[in-house]
This record gives structure tokens, sequence and C-alpha cells, in this order.
């Protein structure tokens, strides 16, 4: 193999290279170019500064020229227009999703959900900055205790400010939650965290992005979500919770979602409005 001889990260074999220029197009830094003095692709100078390491130049080279030597290689998988869905099929996955607030009690497979996080995984970040992380809340004895502290942050807010506590009906949830009702985390058997540094230019948006893939992608699993705003908002605000779930040091709770198989099943998608379009 020919190598670059200006990489310990990224090799180009010369030999198999077909000079399509695909690599120095689809790189978002420009790392790429074409020597037309040597007749081949070179790569900048600075580029261990400015690779974000995201394997576009390995994904669509046709010739399998470029390798990335942080990658694990053996893991890649060839892509198969057979499995790509149609435009009919996306439609009916996403107007189909519904936000499950009734669960069965049944504990999901550690297995099941592990694999569920490693798809949602596959969600784009920031400067591929993959910074999200995942706390999964599984024991049944922790949630309810989880529960039970945004209740009391509930309370604290009925007492301290009342106003803010009324018109997000929290007196509704805290007399529902004594009643047996269970209105934080709607008796979901898991709680899925998604978190960051808070350090992360876009931790916020990754980590939302994260969830998102992962409701999207929770059916296939014959499993159900809801986004636990409650919970997310008292665990940013509230310091016994934010104490009990101790997370790494500048780290901050960006997306939460109850996880479970659902007690019902749907039988009709309701159509939702589209929001205001505007052209410009």
């Amino acid at each position: 193999m020919l190598k670059t001889g200006e990489s310990m990260l990224i090799d180009i074999d010369h030999e198999k290279c077909e000079k399509d220029l695909k690599c120095v197009d689809e790189c978002p830094v420009k790392i790429f170019d074409y020597s037309r003095e040597e007749k081949k692709i070179t790569i900048a100078p600075e580029f261990e500064t400015i690779c974000i390491k995201c394997g576009h130049c390995v994904a669509v080279c046709p010739e399998d020229a470029i390798s990335l030597n942080n990658f694990n290689q053996s893991s890649f998988i060839e892509k198969n227009k057979k499995n790509l869905i149609t435009k009919e099929n996306v439609e009916y996955i996403l107007r189909s999703r519904r936000s499950i607030r009734a669960y069965k009690k049944k504990e999901i497979d550690k297995d099941i959900i592990s694999s569920l996080i490693d798809i949602s995984s596959a969600a784009p970040t920031g400067h591929n900055s993959r910074c999200v992380n995942w706390l999964v809340v599984y024991n049944k004895a922790k949630i309810s205790k989880l529960k039970k502290m945004v209740i009391d942050w509930m309370e604290y807010l009925v007492k301290k400010d009342p106003t803010t506590a009324g018109l997000l009906g929290f007196q509704h949830i805290i007399d529902g939650f004594n009643a047996g009702y269970d209105g934080i985390l709607r008796g979901a058997p898991h709680l899925i965290i998604s978190h960051a540094s808070k350090s992360a230019p876009t931790a916020s948006i990754d980590c939302i992005t994260a969830a998102a893939y992962m409701e999207i992608a929770a059916p296939s699993f014959g499993l159900g979500t809801c986004w636990a705003g409650f919970f997310n908002i008292a665990a940013s605000l509230w310091p016994p919770l934010k104490k009990k779930i101790n997370l790494p040091e500048g780290h901050k709770i960006f997306a939460s979602l109850m996880v479970g198989e659902p007690k019902h099943d749907y039988k009709k998608i309701i159509k939702r409005e589209t929001g205001n379009i505007s052209w410009i």
C-alpha cells in the first residue's frame, strides 16, 4: 500500500485511488486537495488540528482507498439500497409516532436498551463532537425515588411561587400523585437521560437530537417513549435531585425519555397541523 507518509491518522492507497475528487468535495473541513503537480490526492499539513474524524472521506470513497486509523474499519457496513425506506414508509413512521403515557410493568432487557442507545448514538453532533452521554435509570426503586423528588420540587414551588405553579398545574399533579396516579413518569419502568458537558458548544441540540433518534427508533424494538419534561426541569433546578443523579462535574441533563413497552396499541394516525411556513 502506498501511504501519504504525512499522517498517523489518515492513509491513502494511491494505487486504488481513481482521483474522482469525492473526498475533496465531501470533507467538511477541506483537508483533501488534488495536486496537479504530483497527480494525486494530498492532505493539508495542518489536518491533525482541523480533522473532526467524521468519516465522510471513508464513507464516500467507492474504491476503499482511504482509511482512518482511529476507526475500527471492521465495523463498517456496506450500504444496501434495498434497505432504503420509501417516502411513504418514512411518512407512516413519523406520523404514527405517539407519546406513550401508559406502560406495561415489565422490565426491558438491558441488551435491548443498549442496542437502542447504540442506534441513537448515530445522531449527528456539532463538529462531530460525539459529546452525548447516557444515564439509564433502570432500577424500579430508584425510579420511585426520583419521581418523589420531582413532587418535592413541585410542592416547594406551590409555596414559593404559586403563580408559576398554578400555571403549570402542579397542585393537580401533586394531588394525583398522592392518590396513586403517576403524572411524572407515567409508570414507565425505565428512564433514559442524555447529558453532556455544559462547555460543549452544541451540547443541548446534540443531546436532544440523539433523544429524538431514540424516540423514532424505539417502536422497532416494541418500545414506547415519552419526553419526561417535568423531570428534566426539576433535574436542572432542584438541588436535592441534582445531587441524587450525580452527573459528572460540569455536566447537565438536556433530554430525558420514559421508556417501556406500551400498554395499548393505537389504531389510528391523527393528522397534525403544519406550522406556518415563510419563504425568503
